[in-house]
């Protein structure tokens, strides 16, 4: 991911915040794209799942808090990085958040050095996350290259099925299921079943859980 494709929301009612902040991006020569909210409910309003970017959100505001703004994005799965933005006594707050998902907390007034440490590892929490969506679009398309009977097979192969059992319960000869299970390990690209097992797991491809 670019840094110019990332957005940063701020949340927060102090108008001087949003000053500040977009005068830390100006001196750290950020191009990324700043939107700026005065309550949580305007940030609500017009908030965009599938935007990259991050979320700068004050705690301390009328009507919904920072806190509840964050139980809310929890609930709705966001997986979007949020830095909460505290007073010092706010700090065991922030602690607890983060248990719970929260990215990050900083103390007002924050220094540009604090604030560029933190938007480095928003980049670079991104960026994987990016990584991770594109080997997992990856492995679906191989998948999706399977005929119907090789991702049944695939399927017991993760399940930790001999041939033998495999081939009883789809009535087919074991050598059938030996040339399937080498078309599945040749098309999704892997040496072994364990890399295929961890490959099926990591990317929520199939479940390897009986009903």
């Amino acid at each position: 991911m670019k840094k110019e494709e990332l957005t940063i929301f701020v949340v927060d009612d102090e108008e001087v915040m949003h000053v500040v902040i977009k005068s830390m991006l100006e001196r750290l020569n950020l191009e990324t794209q700043l939107v700026s909210y005065h309550s949580a409910e305007e940030f609500l309003a017009s908030y965009s799942p599938h935007q990259p970017g991050c979320l700068l959100l004050d705690n301390w505001m009328p009507d919904m808090k920072g806190i509840e703004l964050h139980e809310h994005l929890i609930q709705c799965r966001c997986t979007m990085p949020i830095i909460m933005m505290t007073s010092a006594a706010d700090v065991s707050l922030a602690v607890s958040q983060m248990k719970k998902g929260l990215f990050d907390f900083v103390e007002k007034p924050f220094s540009i050095e604090q604030f560029e440490q933190i938007l480095r590892r928003v980049f670079q929490h991104l960026l994987e996350q990016q990584q991770r969506e594109d080997r997992q679009q990856h492995v679906h398309a191989q998948f999706a290259n399977l005929t119907p009977r090789e991702q049944v097979v695939m399927r017991k192969m993760v399940e930790g099925k001999l041939n033998k059992i495999i081939a009883d319960e789809l009535q087919i000869t074991i050598k059938t299921v030996e040339k399937h299970r080498a078309n599945v390990m040749q098309k999704m690209q892997v040496r072994n079943l364990p890399e295929l097992v961890r490959m099926a797991i990591q990317c929520g491809l199939i479940s390897i859980h009986n009903d």
